[in-house]
C-alpha cells in the first residue's frame, strides 16, 4: 500500500529566486567565516566584524528560506511548522541570542543559548525529514544540524578538561571546518528545494 502524500503545487518563479537567494547568502557565510578563521594580522574590530557579517548573512539565509518553505507549504502543517522554526531560529541568532549573551551571567545564558538553538533548529530539519523532497536532500539537513551539534558538545566538554585542552584546541579547529561545510551544503540543499517541482508532506 502506498503512503499517502500531500503534494504542494510547484513554486512560481519568484519563489525559487528566493531559495537562489537563500543558497548565495548560506554559501557567504561559510566563505567569511573561512576568511575569519584564517590565520592573519586583523584587528580584532575586523574579526569581530567579520563575525557579525557570518551571522547576519546565515541567519537572512534562514529567513528567506522559511519564506520560501511557507509558500511553497499550502495546506501543509508540518511544513508550515519547518517555516516557523526555522524563521524563529533566525530571529534567535541574528537578535536574541546575542542580547542573551551579553548578560550578567554568561555561563548559564550560553546553556539556555545553546538549548533553544538545538530544539528549533531540531524541529526544523524533523519536520523536513516528513517532506517528500527526493534523497539526499531532505536528510542532509538532519545530517549536518546532527554533526554540528555532537562536534559543539565534544569541543565545549574537552575545553572543561585542562588535561586535553590541546585536544579542544584542535576539535576547535575542526569544528570550524565543519560549520564552514554545512554552510555550503546547506546552500546545495536550499538550490535543490527551489530546483524541486513538488514539495509536500509525507502523512504517516
Amino acid at each position: 500500500m502506498t503512503t499517502p502524500e500531500v503534494i504542494i503545487d510547484a513554486p512560481h518563479r519568484r519563489i525559487r529566486v528566493l531559495w537562489v537567494l537563500a543558497a548565495t547568502l548560506f554559501a557567504a557565510s561559510g566563505a567569511l567565516l573561512a576568511v575569519r578563521s584564517m590565520p592573519s594580522n586583523m584587528a580584532g574590530e575586523a574579526i569581530k566584524v567579520l563575525g557579525q557579517l557570518v551571522t547576519i548573512s546565515f541567519s537572512l539565509a534562514c529567513l528567506i528560506s522559511a519564506v520560501g518553505l511557507w509558500l511553497r507549504a499550502g495546506t501543509s502543517l508540518v511544513v508550515r511548522a519547518a517555516s516557523v522554526a526555522t524563521a524563529v531560529f533566525a530571529v534567535w541568532i541574528a537578535v536574541l541570542s546575542p542580547l542573551i549573551l551579553g548578560g550578567t551571567s554568561p555561563d548559564g545564558a550560553r546553556l539556555i543559548d545553546a538549548l533553544v538553538k538545538i530544539l528549533l533548529g531540531g524541529a526544523a530539519v524533523g519536520c523536513l525529514l516528513r517532506s517528500n523532497l527526493p534523497s539526499p536532500w531532505r536528510t542532509l539537513p538532519a545530517i549536518v544540524f546532527g554533526v554540528v551539534v555532537g562536534a559543539t558538545l565534544i569541543a565545549q566538554l574537552a575545553l572543561t578538561n585542562y588535561a586535553v585542552r590541546d585536544l579542544a584546541i584542535l576539535g576547535g579547529n575542526l569544528l570550524l571546518l565543519l560549520q564552514i561545510a554545512a554552510s555550503f551544503m546547506l546552500g546545495l540543499v536550499a538550490l535543490q528545494v527551489g530546483r524541486a517541482r513538488h514539495v509536500g508532506t509525507v502523512v504517516l
